[in-house]
């Protein structure tokens, strides 16, 4: 029988999901805050404001799936699953497109967007998780022959790499005279990168992972200086122009401030004691359907053009707008795979196990 996690942890993954769909109401929404407007500098700050958790959401997201991974035996089932939800999701939203003669736009070319595949709807994320989970078992065997020291100079090597060097590139764009590709850097490479970090906290706990103190001071910290990193430049643009793009610079998921906060969360949440809570624990199950749901590039153009923030002119609107919005989207989305869930939630599981024990014996086959 399989163990119900812990709730805490799951209670993170649901708050990780709602700051993702935060990040898609800031970035997709039609409100124009790419471009400095002195009228409406407030407003910019608050959806400036939603993009920046919703790069800390991805890294808690991920932190999360690897914390548990570490030292787990490798499944081929874990790719299996993911895929074959992600495809029913970009197929079932094709079709119903198609059937309700719906506007169809995707991120991809008109010759392709007839694939019912995970690419159809561009889940970047999908794709970069496939490679952590591609990677988790050499991972592993590395982590088990690694000694802690080992692993944390691995860690600030790989830091000033994917997370220094890309912040300074942001902050200073085109000075660095080469591009984060010629250091290997991509999404599913700095998925490993997290991979590395959980495996740190798991394995090699220390008086700081289990301070809710020391965790919550750095937390209040590095959100001050994201804070700060978001209105300077803002503030600063009506006389600097050329300063404003630089509110997005920490707003990355490489970003230096960005992995600490997570981290920090990370945390706080693992220390927070809340048992099993069989209610908690179902709804985190459908968070990963949250996203394949709401960001699917079909549904993406409509979604948010129904969901029109560029109306709203004040800050304190906008906040308010934006929590009422991504609360109800999330809880949609939530109801849909719970039926998904109930109706075909033996067949994924069949497939799943089939595909998977199929795989793992032509993979691991000795």
């Amino acid at each position: 029988m399989k163990k119900e996690r812990q709730s805490n942890i799951e209670v993170l993954r649901i708050l990780s999901m709602l700051m993702i769909i935060g990040h898609h109401f800031a970035l997709h929404g039609r409100f124009n805050y790419f471009q400095y407007n002195a009228q409406l500098v407030d407003v910019e700050k608050v959806l400036v404001i939603f993009q920046a958790f919703g790069k800390i959401g991805v890294d808690i997201f991920v932190l999360i799936g690897a914390y548990f991974l570490v030292g787990r035996k490798y499944k081929s089932s874990r790719i299996v699953n993911l895929l074959l939800v992600s495809t029913f999701y970009s197929t079932a939203i094709y079709i119903l497109f198609v059937t309700f003669n719906l506007d169809i736009r995707s991120d991809f070319s008109n010759e392709n967007i007839w694939l019912p595949f995970p690419g159809i709807s561009s889940y970047w994320f999908v794709w970069s998780y496939i490679v952590m989970l591609i990677f988790m078992p050499v991972l592993n065997i590395a982590l088990k022959n690694m000694t802690k020291k080992q692993l944390q100079w691995l860690l600030i090597a790989l830091s000033i790499i994917w997370v220094f060097i890309p912040q300074l590139n942001g902050y200073f764009p085109g000075k660095m005279d080469f591009g984060m590709d010629q250091l290997g850097y991509s999404d599913g490479i700095f998925f490993i990168y997290l991979y590395l970090v959980a495996a740190y906290l798991k394995l090699y706990p220390s008086k700081f992972t289990k301070s809710l103190w020391l965790n919550g001071i750095t937390l209040l910290i590095a959100i001050a200086l994201m804070y700060l990193s978001i209105v300077t430049p803002i503030n600063k643009a009506a006389l600097h122009p050329n300063l404003y793009s630089l509110n997005s610079a920490m707003l990355q998921e490489y970003s230096v401030l960005t992995v600490v906060v997570a981290i920090a969360i990370f945390n706080i949440f693992a220390n927070i004691n809340l048992g099993r809570i069989k209610f908690i624990n179902w709804i985190a199950a459908s968070t990963f359907a949250v996203y394949l749901i709401h960001d699917n590039s079909l549904v993406r153009s409509v979604l948010w053009g129904y969901v029109d923030n560029s109306k709203i002119k004040n800050a304190h609107d906008m906040f308010l707008y934006g929590m009422k919005e991504i609360v109800l989207i999330f809880v949609v989305c939530i109801v849909i795979d719970i039926v998904r869930r109930v109706l075909l939630g033996w067949l994924f599981n069949w497939l799943t196990q089939k595909i998977g024990g199929l795989l793992d014996k032509i993979i691991l086959a000795k």
